[in-house]
């Protein structure tokens, strides 16, 4: 109930934030009209992520091998890079407003997807496509789906909000995890969204974007990085091998959608940031909405599970839910507080 208290109070807050009427032609007004920054100042570019900690870091006890081949460092590192993209033309997709307005929609995303023509794209949101001469159509708004669930983590309950959309590779009545692109949003005992996961990558990546308090909370607890992981939060790679914590969010004045930066092809999410970070694209080629739809995530086989982890989190296991989530225990060193 706190958090979706939370929720109006931000709501208020928002409102005029995200009713853009037009296209500014420099998208840095983007952040500025959106939202007022709340965040600690940073610079102009994103911010990459520490080296890998070295063998000296603290060790922490190792439930088994994961199934699953891990990622190469090569995937790694192009997964790590993707957090100073730029976009040099985008379009800005934003949730239809309402009034008033809940919690799934004041978390909902706003979508930044590269923009590879001059005239006004086609997407949504597949491939951006200059639209051809005559006059220009107006489509209605695309649709993106959103679920709610509540998760139970050392007896606290943190609810979660995840957001998705049929990929370009998709289109079949019943899509798998290939075929589904979005994010999906756990809030802190608080009512903050600290916890970012992409649906799905094209490395196979389980990719995740993480509060900077997260974070520091973490390493307050557990220490500095475990040898071969950059973060403190991210678990031994031996648990969790195709996990990858990208970077750090800076932390919002209060509950607030992320910006998701969407490659051209509509199949990537590239990098993730709060509306409070500096943008990271130039030029703002169209505004357009999309609609939030309630509808829940296809059902899916549940991710693998190393049979050490399983036999030792068997209501971790037996609760494990359809739509790309090993338990969050298992993929990340989550600290008490959370």
């Amino acid at each position: 109930m706190r958090a979706f208290r939370m929720a109006t109070a931000a709501t208020r807050r928002c409102a005029a934030a995200c009713s853009l009427p037009g296209c500014p032609p420099v998208f840095l007004a983007l952040v500025l009209v959106l939202f007022p920054s709340g965040c600690g100042s940073r610079g102009r570019h994103a911010d990459r992520p520490p080296p890998i900690a070295g063998t000296n870091a603290r060790l922490e006890k190792d439930p088994g091998p994961a199934p699953g081949a891990a990622l190469t460092e090569q995937d790694t590192a192009l997964i790590l890079a993707r957090v100073a993209t730029w976009f040099a033309n985008a379009l800005l997709f934003k949730p239809v407003p309402q009034e008033p307005a809940d919690l799934a929609w004041t978390l909902a995303p706003l979508i930044v997807q590269e923009a590879s023509g001059d005239n006004h794209p086609v997407s949504p949101f597949g491939s951006t496509t200059p639209q051809a001469p005559g006059p220009r159509t107006n489509p209605p708004p695309p649709n993106v789906h959103f679920a709610s669930d509540v998760i139970q983590i050392r007896g606290h309950f943190h609810p979660r909000f995840t957001y998705w959309w049929p990929s370009p590779s998709g289109g079949r009545p019943h899509p798998d995890r290939s075929a589904i692109q979005g994010v999906r949003i756990t809030l802190d005992s608080s009512g903050a969204p600290v916890i970012w996961e992409v649906l799905a990558d094209p490395s196979g990546a389980d990719v995740i974007f993480v509060a900077r308090s997260l974070e520091q909370a973490a390493e307050k607890e557990f220490g500095r990085p475990l040898p071969g992981r950059r973060f403190a939060i991210e678990t031994a790679p031996s648990n969790s091998p195709n996990t990858v914590v990208a970077r750090l969010i800076d932390d919002g004045p209060v509950p607030m959608g992320p910006i998701l930066y969407l490659s051209a092809d509509g199949g990537t999410i590239l990098t993730l940031i709060c509306r409070c970070m500096p943008a990271q694209a130039a030029n703002l080629v169209c505004t357009s909405y999309y609609q939030l739809v309630d509808r829940p995530l296809p059902l899916l086989p549940p991710p693998p599970m190393s049979d050490a982890f399983a036999s030792q989190n068997k209501s971790a296991a037996d609760s494990c839910r359809t739509g790309y989530d090993a338990p969050l225990e298992m993929r990340l060193r989550l600290p008490a507080r959370f």
